[in-house]
């Protein structure tokens, strides 16, 4: 009988990156007896406003852009927010070839720098969460995920923006799963 014959996986030079630091926070939504998601979408159109690029036009912001979702589950009773994790140890983060799915410098946020960025979607299939919290442009043939608008100083416009506040930004030590 033949020994079995191990394949050595390609090395790839993002396999040597360092293991991040935690994100600041993430985007979550409170609890229903403090604040009760309306399921307006205000969230997931802000989010596509504020990462709008000079290259799309007015009529292409929408869905496509955002990087947080609500799921209306009518048989559940009450809309639930959907945001990005900032995950301690994102897989999305190891998974991506390019070197595109980065570490922000200040808020140690998870996101995808576009110009590496070649669509494969690597990252996507990576993700942790079901749905995935990664989202496609197909016309730019980009991924997309929740920077907490690192570029903006009132901080992620999701939460500025909840008509209900029924999403808040807080410190990664205020949520740890249990």
């Amino acid at each position: 009988m033949l020994p079995e014959i191990k394949k050595k996986k390609a090395v790839s030079p993002m396999d040597n990156r360092p293991f991040p630091k935690r994100a600041e926070g993430q985007v979550f939504q409170v609890s229903r007896d403090q604040s009760v998601c309306a399921g307006c979408g205000t969230c997931e159109l802000m989010c596509a406003l504020v990462h709008k690029t000079d290259e799309d036009s007015a009529s292409q912001v929408g869905p496509v852009h955002q990087r947080i979702w609500i799921d209306r589950n009518e048989f559940e009773g009450y809309p639930t927010v959907l945001p990005c994790h900032q995950c301690d140890s994102p897989e999305c983060y190891f998974a991506c070839p390019t070197g595109a799915l980065q570490i922000h410098s200040v808020t140690n946020a998870r996101f995808i720098d576009e110009t590496k960025c070649v669509g494969c979607l690597s990252c996507r299939e990576a993700c942790a969460y079901a749905p995935p919290r990664i989202n496609y442009d197909p016309d730019r043939d980009k991924a997309l995920k929740c920077d907490l608008c690192s570029n903006r100083t009132e901080g992620p416009a999701c939460v500025e923006f909840c008509p209900q506040k029924a999403i808040v930004l807080n410190p990664k030590e205020a949520y740890h799963e249990k």
